[in-house]
């Protein structure tokens, strides 16, 4: 990376972005951007920039909030106010629950920013959905019916998802080269599982419907995410090229 990089880098992270926000920008992980700031803010800066963080006020969600797809800036916003849902490119989620957020995260099971979100239940994987050949995973049809209801994901705080490389990922059983270059989320059908995973930066949200994902597929595909992780089984969404098959 070079010098104007990572100057670059500081300097939207001093503006506010999220390490992680910056990482996806320049291509690499939050421990990286955090790594670099540390380097070149003092300790009075850095303690400045965090108090800041939290002070930033998390929206609550009302009666009114609405879900939305925006189809060209390559997001998926959720938990919107219906206020700010202006423009040809939104798109409601309609004859679905929404996407909630869930509130009263408890701060002493919050993970500091820099350290991995992995889910709790990494250690418990069944396998019962996934097929494996050779010792290598291959993710299982999704089928959103099957799926436990409510599922919790994670997000920054501007609602922005966060998915994950699958090699990154190193409670999954071995997976082939194709499968480690993917992108995928991680979903928990705990509440407390997901909130000890929350990094301060983050928000939990409670998806009421698990069918959302399939009706969301297409969205998803176009931000190049293409497998979930549930409870440790690896899915592929609709329309995704799936593992070959032995």
């Amino acid at each position: 990376m070079t010098e104007p990089q990572k100057a670059q880098i500081v300097e939207q992270y001093r503006a506010g972005s999220s390490s992680v926000a910056v990482g996806k920008r320049f291509g690499c992980s939050d421990r990286t951007v955090m790594r670099i700031v540390r380097s070149r803010l003092s300790a009075a800066e850095l303690e400045t920039r965090k108090v800041q963080s939290h002070r930033q006020p998390a929206r609550t969600t009302t009666a009114a909030d609405t879900v939305v797809v925006r189809g060209g800036d390559q997001s998926l916003p959720v938990d919107e106010p219906t206020d700010n849902l202006t423009g040809a490119n939104n798109l409601p989620w309609e004859d679905a629950d929404d996407f909630v957020e869930n509130g009263g995260a408890d701060d002493d099971l919050a993970m500091e920013e820099g350290d991995t979100a992995l889910p709790a239940t990494s250690r418990q994987r069944s396998g019962k959905a996934a097929r494996q050949s050779a010792g290598v995973a291959r993710a299982a049809d999704l089928d959103v019916n099957k799926l436990p209801s409510p599922l919790y994901l994670l997000v920054e705080r501007s609602v922005e998802l966060q998915p994950q490389t699958l090699g990154s990922l190193h409670h999954l059983v071995p997976l082939d080269t194709d499968e480690q270059q993917r992108q995928g989320l991680i979903l928990f059908s705990n509440a407390r599982q997901a909130r000890r995973q929350c990094r301060r930066n983050q928000r939990m949200i409670k998806l009421a419907d698990p069918r959302l994902l399939g009706k969301t597929a297409p969205h998803l595909l176009a931000q190049g995410i293409s497998r979930l992780v549930v409870e440790g089984t690896l899915y592929a969404l609709p329309g995704s090229a799936a593992a070959a098959q032995p």
